[in-house]
């Protein structure tokens, strides 16, 4: 498991922000989105001193943008992926021998060079 501060930096996180973007609205929720991360999660003190500070829920909805509707008219893509399956089919990505893939370098031959003979002495 990663420490929470380590997932924080390397990503430039905040943890209000991430409470927000994921509407984790209790601790356990959190606590379990980051067990799915393999995260370890921020104290409870961490998590209620920034809870404190987010704007309530129907303030913010007040202010929401309209949603706009997609060109094409496909629907946007909500499903969720599990990093686990994500980092398994990567990890079997980089390791399968595809068709595609390129063939080993072939050894280049060489010319054949000539050698000088040398003439053995005899011994008197």
């Amino acid at each position: 498991m990663i420490p929470w501060k380590t997932f924080k930096f390397r990503r430039k996180l905040q943890l209000a922000s991430l409470v927000l973007e994921e509407k984790l609205t209790t601790y356990d929720k959190l606590v379990a989105y980051l067990h799915s991360l393999h995260v370890e999660a921020p104290s409870l003190d961490e998590y209620s001193a920034c809870t404190e500070k987010l704007p309530t829920s129907s303030a913010s909805s007040s202010k929401k943008a309209p949603v706009k509707k997609s060109v094409a008219g496909k629907a946007p893509n909500t499903t969720v992926e599990d990093p686990t399956e994500v980092w398994e089919a990567g990890l079997d990505g980089s390791y399968s021998n595809k068709k595609t893939a390129k063939a080993p370098a072939k050894r280049k031959t060489t010319t054949k060079r000539s050698t000088r003979s040398t003439r053995a002495t005899k011994k008197s």
